[in-house]
């Protein structure tokens, strides 16, 4: 979240520290959701308590049940909730050895932990400006998605040379993706165009999301709770830095 006008606008709101995720939910709200505002925050937040101590995690959900909309409340217990459920889940597909589930829970946990970091993990590549072949031109090093998107380059012996910038984005190069939803390991990543899921990185997560709930039939299926409750928290937090991508280079 970056939108300065909407910081502004929660700090406008915000009487002391206790409701600073609330009052930016508020703020925030989700497009594609039918959740309120206050629900949505206090999914994030409970997202956000997982890594936090033991005492502090159980202050923090004291404090939020007793949130002046206890609807902050309810989306951080969905949060709490849908990490007991699958910790539960992981214990049973290691008793009943169903490799679908256990990927699944694999797959939760990954999810969960793209939220210690800011930013998505995202790929850098080395390059070279300008039509240098001989590989004596200084280094670079940037995003690899925008290079692909919006540079021209080379590939020469002594690596990518850049020799321009595209009139427009183009997004038809290949990428290799993983963080979506999966019960099988040669499934955890999958190629695709990055046309195909610009734009509707959620929307692919989700229907990723079903097609694992079918899959995990072969282990009796998820418990209707779990799966609602990871629903709810990808619906909600289905974002481009929840996947990881690889670029293809072209020749």
């Amino acid at each position: 979240m970056g939108d300065q006008a909407i910081i502004d606008r929660a700090m406008g709101k915000i009487a002391d520290g206790m409701n600073v995720v609330e009052r930016l939910s508020q703020e925030i709200g989700e497009e594609g959701t039918s959740l309120k505002p206050e629900i949505v925050g206090g999914i994030y937040a409970g997202v956000l308590l997982q890594f936090f101590t033991r005492d502090a995690r159980d202050t923090l959900v004291e404090e939020s049940v007793s949130a002046s909309d206890s609807r902050f409340g309810t989306g951080v217990r969905r949060s709490l909730a849908a990490v007991a459920k699958i910790n539960e889940m992981r214990k049973k597909a290691e008793v009943e050895e169903c490799e679908e589930l256990s990927c699944f829970c694999s797959w939760f946990s990954d999810y969960m932990d793209t939220f210690r970091y800011f930013i998505g993990d995202r790929e850098e590549i080395n390059f070279m400006m300008g039509d240098s072949r001989d590989g004596a031109s200084e280094q670079y090093r940037y995003d690899a998605l925008w290079l692909m998107q919006n540079a021209d380059y080379l590939k020469t012996e002594h690596g990518i040379v850049v020799t321009g910038l595209k009139d427009k984005p183009d997004r038809g190069f290949d990428v290799r993706i993983t963080g979506l939803p999966y019960t099988d390991v040669s499934t955890r990543e999958v190629s695709m165009t990055f046309q195909e899921i610009y734009g509707k990185e959620r929307r692919e997560m989700l229907d990723s999301l079903e097609r694992a709930f079918r899959f995990l039939n072969a282990c009796g299926g998820l418990p209707t709770q779990a799966k609602d409750l990871v629903k709810a928290i990808v619906n909600v937090t289905g974002y481009p830095e929840r996947l990881s991508y690889r670029v293809q280079l072209g020749s």
